[in-house]
Parts: C-alpha cells; structure tokens; sequence
C-alpha cells in the first residue's frame, strides 16, 4: 500500500533487554560479515552497554537503544566492523566518563580491536565523532542573529569536513546519530526542536545527498519539516492519506500495463511503485504557487521504478514507456549519461498516463540502485570486503573540499 503514514521504519525488539538488542544488531550484520567480525561487533555492544548502564535517554529508554539504531544504521550501510564498533561507542568519551587511552585499552584487552593499530583506528573515529557533537552541543540554545547561525553553520560544516580529511566514516556515524535524535526529536522541547530541525535541513540534508543516502535525505527532510511546519505537513500527510485507497487502485492498473509492455519488448524489469515523501510534495507546492497553480493541479505524488540488467535496457525501457504514455515537454533528465555530482544515476521522465494523470516514471540498472540505496558508503573510499582504499592526504583534503563546497552552495 502507497498511502501515507507518519511512521518511520523502527525495529522491533524489547527497549528494556539488551540482550533481545544485542541479537537484533547480530541478526543485521551476519547478513555481510563473517562469524568472526560479528563477534568482535557483539562484544563492542556488551562493552558500551555496560560503560552506559543507568543513563537513560529523554524518552525515557535506556541509552544503549540509541547506540543500537545508530549501529543499526551503518549495519543497514553494510559499512565495516570499525565502523560499527565506533557507531556503539560513539557517545562514551562524553557520556560514560572513559578516556581516550582507557578506551583503547580496553578495546584490545577485551578482543574488539584485533591490536593497538586497530585499537587506534575505532578511536580515531569515535573522537572526531565526540568534537563534531561537542560543538553542536556548545552552540545548542544560544540567541544568534542571523550573521552568527551562519557562522556556526560555516564551522560546523568545517568540523565535518575536518572530520573526513581524518577519517571519512565519521560521516556514516554522525548521520546515523542524528537520524536516531531526528526519529525521537518529539521527546525535546519545542525551541529545541526547531533549532536541531533548522540544522538539520541546513547541514544533514546536504551531507546525506551528497554521499548518496537518499532514504536518510528524506527522513531528515520529512521529520525536519514536520517540526518547522506543523500544518503545512499535517494538511500533505492528510491529502496523501485521504486520496490512499483510489491511487492505490490506480497504481496497480498502471503498473499491470507498464509490466506488459515491458514483458512484450522482452525487456526483463523489476517495476515498483514508491509514493512521494511530503517535503518533495511541499516544495512541488511551492514551485506550483510561484506559477499561480494551487496544489490540486498537483497529481504525481508517486514515481514508477524501472530496474533493468544494463544501460542498454535502460533507453530500451524508455521507449517503451514513451510509446506507451506521451512524455511532458521539460520533465526529462539523463542522469545515466550526465551524472549528478554524488554519481547518481538514472533516467527520470514524467508522462501523461491514463485519465490524463501526470507520473514520473524512473529508470536505471540494478547497480545504480544499489548506489541510490547505499549512495557512497560503498562506493566513496571502500573497495569490496570493507577495505578502505589507500588514499593520500591530498585526495582526502579534495574530499572535504568537495563536500564544505556542496553543502554551503545548497
């Protein structure tokens, strides 16, 4: 079912039993890791539940939980066993008392870290980590005039981006780490809630989309919204949920014929219907009323997803869809031959479907949804097995370039 709802993906397990927690993370990472990556990954989680145990979150669940999502997060990356250790540690310099030397102590005494090298690597991040949210922390609350948000905002980024020259995963666990506080967000107070949301869109949004993490692009952006426009995103979420049960039937037509078309050009694709998330529909409202339509001239509130087995297919399966429906004049992008800047890919064109009905159809191969999926946690610096690729100063300074230019031109 295509209609709305406001929520977001969670895991299910008892909040209260580490253990139940423990074998959720274990569950996850066996799908990719081997057994013995997975036990140095489930003695991380016993070792900062036990440096965390007693606090507890706003909402009011033990502390462990949000180490968990955020582990949890990076699992769903497929991202290393460094990284994940990391993202379960990555509150325990400011939060469970330890220092820097006790942590790497115990990270090899207890066989999470294979050796000191190791050792210093999982810590290495968890630092970087701990001075970016330290940061965020000391500037949290404070009356700022507009010339001063941009100043946090230019430091903040510049922190991130310091962040990378030292280690790129810090990024993974940072967004991690906030899409879990973005997920609890309505445990704050309400100024609270506008500072981080307003942050988020300014700095997360941007990270997300430039490393190709588009599922967390839009949660920030929806959960971001729903605290900086209350009714603007309850009368979008209402719309969706009210017209749910006559799209639904629509999509299913739609997509029986595309399949057939498809079947007959004996083009073999895998055709999905994904609905519009609700701050994508408020900036198409935006975008209608600078032209002087209202949003009931808004109807593609969902995309059809086409995956095929090469680039070849891909402009196969384009002329089937234009021969099928007639394309809208200007609503064309070939971001296979022309790249976006974070190296996605795919064909996006809008049509006139049945009964006159506007739909965005999309359409790429397999491997460019797994970059849409994944975005560059696989792809930015890791060759197969996790390795991090040998990079020199030089071309990690290029990345945090790359990165503090994309993020303030947004």
């Amino acid at each position: 079912m295509l209609i709305h709802n406001d929520n977001h993906q969670e895991h299910k397990y008892d909040h209260n039993s580490p253990f139940e927690m423990q074998a959720t993370l274990v569950r996850e990472i066996k799908k990719y890791l081997p057994k013995r990556e997975v036990h140095r990954v489930e003695k991380a989680f016993i070792l900062f539940w036990v440096l965390h145990e007693g606090q507890k979150r706003k909402s009011g669940h033990p502390f462990v939980v949000h180490l968990l999502e955020t582990a949890l997060f990076l699992a769903s990356l497929e991202l290393d066993p460094e990284v994940l250790i990391a993202g379960l540690g990555h509150d325990c310099l400011e939060d469970a008392e330890i220092t820097l030397e006790e942590l790497s102590a115990r990270l090899v005494s207890s066989g999470i870290a294979r050796d000191c090298a190791n050792s210093s690597e999982i810590v290495q991040i968890i630092d970087a980590v701990t001075k970016v949210s330290a940061a965020e922390g000391a500037n949290s609350g404070q009356n700022r005039d507009a010339s001063s948000e941009r100043a946090f905002g230019d430091t903040h980024i510049k922190l991130l981006a310091a962040a990378i020259i030292r280690d790129d995963r810090v990024l993974f666990v940072k967004i991690g780490d906030r899409l879990h506080n973005m997920r609890t967000i309505q445990y704050m107070s309400p100024a609270k809630r506008v500072e981080i949301s307003q942050e988020t869109l300014d700095i997360y949004v941007p990270l997300a989309e430039r490393l190709g993490l588009w599922e967390a692009k839009r949660e920030f952006e929806d959960l971001s919204f729903q605290q900086l426009n209350p009714e603007g995103y309850e009368a979008i979420s209402r719309r969706l949920n009210s017209e749910g049960g006559e799209r639904e039937a629509y999509i299913v037509s739609t997509l029986d014929m595309l399949r057939r078309r498809l079947a007959n050009a004996h083009i073999g694709a895998k055709v999905s219907a994904k609905s519009k998330h609700i701050y994508s529909i408020h900036k198409k409202i935006a975008k209608y009323q600078a032209k002087n339509k209202t949003s009931d001239d808004i109807h593609d509130l969902f995309a059809l997803r086409v995956i095929v087995n090469d680039v070849q297919e891909c402009y196969a399966a384009l002329g089937v869809v234009h021969t099928l429906w007639q394309p809208v004049p200007g609503e064309f992008d070939d971001y296979i031959a022309n790249p976006k800047a974070n190296l996605y890919q795919s064909i996006h064109t809008t049509v006139i479907a049945e009964d006159g009905h506007p739909i965005e159809i999309q359409i790429r191969t397999h491997d460019m949804q797994s970059y849409a999926e994944y975005g560059r946690s696989k792809h930015w610096r890791y060759q197969d097995g996790g390795k991090p690729t040998s990079m020199t100063y030089e071309d990690r300074l290029d990345q945090a370039k790359s990165l503090l230019d994309f993020v303030r031109e947004r």
